[in-house]
């Protein structure tokens, strides 16, 4: 298992989960870091015939992968995945406002703008 890619991820995880990091979504699947003179994308690759699968690439300025994981730290990687997901749609605090506005007693609900 290669160290410093483990080390890579959980500081993007920390990052992510400190606000820190902000992540593009390139499609559906996929979000990508960026850093100037690197990029770390991230992304599930839907198996229609089993699990999910979920791989982590590295690329260099020009845009080409210089690493792909998908194999040993697949569990860190899935759970960056679902980190990096979080993070760009603001599912947690988007959950927590809905549950804080529901929980005030007397309070009611809807009546907003249309999309």
């Amino acid at each position: 298992m290669n160290e410093k890619l483990i080390e890579i991820i959980d500081l993007l995880v920390s990052k992510s989960e400190d606000k820190l990091a902000e992540w593009d979504k390139l499609d559906d699947v996929t979000f990508r870091i960026d850093f100037g003179q690197n990029y770390v994308i991230v992304k599930k690759i839907l198996n229609p015939f089993g699990d999910d699968l979920y791989r982590l690439e590295i690329l260099n300025l020009r845009g080409e992968v210089i690493i792909s994981s998908d194999t040993e730290e697949y569990y860190e990687i899935e759970n960056l995945y679902n980190i990096a997901k979080d993070s760009y749609y603001n599912i947690t605090d988007t959950l927590e406002n809905l549950l804080e506005q529901l929980r005030k007693p007397n309070s009611s609900v809807g009546g907003g703008e249309p999309f």
